[in-house]
Protein backbone atom coordinates (compact mmCIF):
# COMPACT_ATOMS: atom_id res chain seq x y z
CA UNK A 1 0.00 0.00 0.00
CA UNK A 2 1.30 3.49 -0.66
CA UNK A 3 1.14 5.96 2.01
CA UNK A 4 -0.24 9.25 1.98
CA UNK A 5 3.10 10.83 2.24
CA UNK A 6 3.81 9.52 -0.61
CA UNK A 7 1.19 10.53 -2.95
CA UNK A 8 1.39 13.92 -1.86
CA UNK A 9 4.76 14.34 -2.84
CA UNK A 10 4.32 12.67 -5.75
CA UNK A 11 1.98 14.95 -6.69
CA UNK A 12 3.73 17.96 -5.85
CA UNK A 13 6.45 17.15 -7.19
CA UNK A 14 4.27 16.81 -10.75
CA UNK A 15 5.08 13.27 -11.43
CA UNK A 16 2.40 11.10 -12.75
CA UNK A 17 1.27 8.92 -10.24
CA UNK A 18 0.22 5.50 -12.55
CA UNK A 19 3.62 5.61 -14.20
CA UNK A 20 5.66 5.14 -10.98
CA UNK A 21 3.32 2.68 -9.09
CA UNK A 22 4.80 -0.74 -9.91
CA UNK A 23 8.56 0.21 -10.27
CA UNK A 24 11.20 -0.89 -8.07
CA UNK A 25 11.95 2.17 -5.24
CA UNK A 26 16.19 1.74 -5.42
CA UNK A 27 17.39 4.99 -6.88
CA UNK A 28 14.49 6.96 -6.62
CA UNK A 29 12.89 9.82 -4.74
CA UNK A 30 9.81 11.53 -4.24
CA UNK A 31 10.77 13.83 -1.69
CA UNK A 32 13.36 17.07 -2.42
CA UNK A 33 14.45 17.29 1.19
CA UNK A 34 15.25 13.26 1.25
CA UNK A 35 17.08 13.59 -2.08
CA UNK A 36 19.47 15.90 -0.78
CA UNK A 37 19.94 14.38 2.93
CA UNK A 38 20.73 11.10 1.45
CA UNK A 39 23.37 12.16 -1.21
CA UNK A 40 24.70 14.47 1.18
CA UNK A 41 24.91 11.07 3.74
CA UNK A 42 26.16 9.15 0.62
CA UNK A 43 28.76 11.77 0.50
CA UNK A 44 29.86 11.99 3.80
CA UNK A 45 30.18 8.04 4.69
CA UNK A 46 32.89 8.34 1.22
CA UNK A 47 34.29 11.04 2.29
CA UNK A 48 37.74 9.81 3.93
CA UNK A 49 38.28 7.82 0.15
CA UNK A 50 37.34 10.66 -2.05
CA UNK A 51 40.54 12.19 -3.32
CA UNK A 52 41.42 15.85 -2.63
CA UNK A 53 41.20 16.61 -6.60
CA UNK A 54 37.40 16.03 -6.73
CA UNK A 55 35.09 19.13 -6.47
CA UNK A 56 31.77 17.59 -7.71
CA UNK A 57 29.41 14.61 -7.26
CA UNK A 58 27.54 14.99 -10.30
CA UNK A 59 24.11 12.84 -9.99
CA UNK A 60 22.25 12.15 -13.79
CA UNK A 61 18.17 12.28 -12.82
CA UNK A 62 15.57 11.51 -15.20
CA UNK A 63 12.25 12.96 -13.31
CA UNK A 64 12.54 11.52 -10.04
CA UNK A 65 14.96 8.04 -11.04
CA UNK A 66 18.80 8.58 -10.35
CA UNK A 67 20.26 7.37 -13.97
CA UNK A 68 24.09 7.75 -12.78
CA UNK A 69 26.22 9.79 -10.50
CA UNK A 70 30.04 10.82 -10.99
CA UNK A 71 32.87 12.21 -9.13
CA UNK A 72 34.24 14.91 -10.84
CA UNK A 73 38.13 15.44 -11.26
CA UNK A 74 39.35 16.73 -14.20
CA UNK A 75 38.99 20.82 -14.47
CA UNK A 76 36.67 21.21 -16.58
CA UNK A 77 33.74 18.60 -17.72
CA UNK A 78 31.44 18.66 -20.37
CA UNK A 79 27.58 17.31 -20.09
CA UNK A 80 26.34 16.76 -23.60
CA UNK A 81 23.98 14.44 -25.32
CA UNK A 82 26.45 11.67 -26.34
CA UNK A 83 25.67 8.39 -25.66
CA UNK A 84 29.16 8.24 -24.33
CA UNK A 85 28.05 7.69 -20.59
CA UNK A 86 31.31 8.96 -18.04
CA UNK A 87 34.71 8.96 -18.95
CA UNK A 88 36.29 11.54 -16.32
CA UNK A 89 35.91 14.25 -18.94
CA UNK A 90 32.38 13.78 -20.39
CA UNK A 91 29.15 13.19 -19.42
CA UNK A 92 27.32 12.03 -22.31
CA UNK A 93 23.49 12.40 -20.69
CA UNK A 94 22.02 9.49 -23.66
CA UNK A 95 24.81 6.67 -22.52
CA UNK A 96 22.82 5.82 -19.33
CA UNK A 97 20.06 3.32 -19.53
CA UNK A 98 17.07 3.57 -17.83
CA UNK A 99 14.02 1.07 -18.32
CA UNK A 100 11.47 3.54 -16.74
CA UNK A 101 12.23 6.47 -19.28
CA UNK A 102 8.98 7.84 -20.99
CA UNK A 103 8.92 9.41 -24.29
CA UNK A 104 9.50 13.00 -23.17
CA UNK A 105 12.35 12.19 -21.37
CA UNK A 106 13.27 11.11 -24.85
CA UNK A 107 12.24 13.45 -26.29
CA UNK A 108 13.96 16.33 -23.68
CA UNK A 109 17.38 14.46 -24.22
CA UNK A 110 17.51 15.15 -28.03
CA UNK A 111 17.74 18.56 -27.51
CA UNK A 112 20.87 18.70 -25.42
CA UNK A 113 23.03 18.66 -28.30
CA UNK A 114 26.71 19.97 -27.05
CA UNK A 115 25.12 20.87 -24.02
CA UNK A 116 27.47 22.99 -21.55
CA UNK A 117 31.02 22.67 -19.81
CA UNK A 118 31.39 23.44 -15.92
CA UNK A 119 34.35 23.65 -13.94
CA UNK A 120 35.34 25.29 -10.75
CA UNK A 121 37.48 28.70 -10.77
CA UNK A 122 40.58 29.03 -7.70
CA UNK A 123 37.93 30.86 -5.69
CA UNK A 124 35.71 28.02 -5.55
CA UNK A 125 32.56 29.51 -8.23
CA UNK A 126 30.90 27.03 -10.32
CA UNK A 127 30.97 28.47 -13.94
CA UNK A 128 28.93 26.60 -16.35
CA UNK A 129 29.68 27.98 -20.29
CA UNK A 130 27.29 26.89 -23.43
CA UNK A 131 28.07 25.03 -26.08
CA UNK A 132 25.12 24.86 -28.12
CA UNK A 133 22.04 27.37 -28.98
CA UNK A 134 19.56 25.99 -26.73
CA UNK A 135 18.62 27.13 -23.41
CA UNK A 136 20.31 25.65 -20.44
CA UNK A 137 17.89 25.47 -17.05
CA UNK A 138 19.31 26.00 -14.25
CA UNK A 139 17.19 24.86 -11.43
CA UNK A 140 17.72 26.86 -7.36
CA UNK A 141 15.33 25.35 -4.53
CA UNK A 142 16.35 28.49 -2.74
CA UNK A 143 16.54 31.87 -4.02
CA UNK A 144 18.45 33.41 -1.31
CA UNK A 145 20.87 31.23 -0.78
CA UNK A 146 22.44 30.23 -4.09
CA UNK A 147 25.21 32.20 -6.37
CA UNK A 148 23.43 32.35 -9.70
CA UNK A 149 23.66 35.42 -11.18
CA UNK A 150 20.91 38.60 -11.96
CA UNK A 151 20.37 38.00 -15.50
CA UNK A 152 19.37 34.51 -14.73
CA UNK A 153 17.17 34.73 -11.77
CA UNK A 154 15.71 37.87 -14.19
CA UNK A 155 14.37 34.70 -16.17
CA UNK A 156 11.40 33.28 -15.11
CA UNK A 157 12.82 30.18 -16.30
CA UNK A 158 15.97 29.93 -15.53
CA UNK A 159 17.55 29.74 -18.78
CA UNK A 160 20.53 30.58 -20.23
CA UNK A 161 19.25 32.44 -23.44
CA UNK A 162 20.16 31.43 -26.93
CA UNK A 163 20.66 35.09 -27.74
CA UNK A 164 24.14 34.78 -25.74
CA UNK A 165 25.84 31.59 -26.74
CA UNK A 166 28.96 30.46 -25.13
CA UNK A 167 28.72 32.97 -22.36
CA UNK A 168 30.49 32.22 -19.07
CA UNK A 169 27.34 32.34 -16.24
CA UNK A 170 28.08 31.52 -12.45
CA UNK A 171 26.18 29.59 -10.38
Amino acid sequence: MVSRRKILSRSRDNLVESQYEEQDEEDVWYNLDKLYKDHIQEVLDKWNQIDDEIWAKVIVFERNRRVAKAYARAPVLTINGSNDGFDGFRIGLCGFDNPMRDPKTEEAKRHINQGVKIKMDEQGNILIKRLCKNNVYVKSTNQEDNAIGPEIIRNSQGALEHEKPGKVRET
